[in-house]
């Protein structure tokens, strides 16, 4: 996770290369995720493009009560909710 990244190092690009090393991903999506631009900008539009471009799969599960109805990408997907 991002709180293994070191201090000084620049963490979008070391959260960038273990997106890129990754063969999937389970992703815990809850309001703070939703809210998060980075999150629910960024790095899902990077694990939707791998997962349309390469072998990749993305899991997500929903935590909380969350309004996941945004994530038009995501509720596509098969899901859980927690």
């Amino acid at each position: 996770g991002d709180r293994n990244i070191l201090l000084g190092y620049d963490w979008e690009n070391e959260i960038q290369n273990s997106i890129d090393k990754s063969d999937f991903a389970i992703l815990l999506i809850s309001q703070n995720f939703i809210s998060s631009e980075y999150c629910s900008i960024t790095e899902l539009n990077e694990f939707i493009k791998r997962n349309t471009n390469d072998d990749f799969i993305f899991i997500p599960i929903f935590l909380r009560d969350c309004e996941y109805n945004k994530l038009e990408e995501v509720v596509k997907k098969q899901f859980f909710v927690a």
